[in-house]
């Protein structure tokens, strides 16, 4: 049975890294909270009433690290998208809140507008506008806001997670949005009743989505434990999930808090306690008390100051 000691040289994969959080604490049985259900999925397969020119290539094709970004039109709008291609003026979805978008485009003056949406984690391909129809006419009414077209409608996901937003006019595709859709949450704290669970935590250094021996530190100290526990307790933080956890901490480095009793910690053992810091402060959470598995939290605030005061406190120099 592997233990975390550093006289194994022990190199942890970040995914491997991810399922000491998650996965793991399957193996307590413990009670958790219940993850509301993706919307039924058809597994990638095309919808049976999926406009024709809509193809498999299409969705094949898509760069998902190409996202919408906020930009500014020329005549000073605020909008997301794709800069003088597609974009609209509304808010960013959050799951099954129909919002009403203002859809603006840039070399096309008329026409009829599609937009299919696949969820990235599911596969599931889903009509977007809130009426459950894959296209509406209208796209025209002069230049506006510095762009040549424009169209309203209401849109609407119910899965959360990154989706693909595939818009076609007239029958071709014209542009894709990649974005991120957020549950809706209600702003939370972290809560730890018993400071006192714990006499062992393991500090992992996680850099290029590896560890090593000389980046782990196992403390023993009561008292730096329940320090370091009661600077957490009270943080606020909001609900996130396992692929936004995943993406950041492949594209940072961080750090792995891991709190249990006894000598040492084994891998493929419940941990009762844990938690993730990206360098730029994002703290990561899986718990919602000792011996309780949640879906992700993110803290609400980045504090990169309080990472480095837990890093004085516990002389880690990595």
């Amino acid at each position: 049975m592997k233990r975390f000691k550093r006289s194994e040289g022990m190199f942890l994969k970040l995914k491997t890294i991810i399922s000491i959080l998650i996965s793991i604490f399957l193996v307590t049985g413990c009670n958790s909270k219940e993850i509301p259900k993706q919307q039924s999925a058809n597994n990638g397969s095309l919808p049976k009433d999926i406009p024709g020119f809509v193809k498999e290539r299409h969705f094949e094709n898509i760069d998902w690290n190409r996202k919408v970004t906020d930009f500014e039109s020329k005549t000073g709008m605020d909008m997301i998208g794709n800069k003088d291609k597609v974009g609209f003026v509304g808010p960013r979805l959050e799951v099954n809140q129909v919002e009403k978008w203002l859809w603006h485009f840039w070399g096309v003056q008329e026409g009829k507008l599609t937009v299919i949406g696949v969820n990235k984690a599911t596969s599931n391909i889903t009509p977007v506008f809130s009426d459950g129809v894959w296209t509406k006419d209208g796209i025209g009414g002069g230049k506006i806001n510095g762009a040549d077209a424009s169209l309203p409608s209401n849109v609407v996901l119910k899965g959360d997670g990154t989706w693909a937003l595939l818009v076609y006019i007239n029958d071709q595709l014209f542009d894709t949005l990649v974005m991120d859709v957020k549950k809706e949450t209600k702003n939370e704290a972290v809560q730890i009743k018993d400071k006192h669970f714990s006499n062992i935590m393991v500090v992992q250094k996680i850099e290029n989505n590896t560890t090593s021996e000389e980046k782990i530190r196992t403390l023993k100290d009561q008292s730096k434990i329940e320090k370091i526990l009661s600077i957490i307790d009270g943080m606020k933080v909001e609900e996130s999930s396992n692929e936004v956890m995943l993406e950041k901490m492949k594209m940072q480095d961080s750090y792995l808090f891991l709190f249990g009793n006894g000598d040492h910690l084994e891998s493929g053992k419940p941990i009762p306690y844990s938690f993730s810091v990206l360098d730029d402060g994002t703290f990561f959470f899986v718990n919602d008390n000792v011996n309780s598995l949640q879906r992700p939290h993110i803290s609400i605030e980045k504090h990169v100051e309080l990472l480095n005061d837990m890093k004085r406190f516990l002389k880690i120099e990595y």
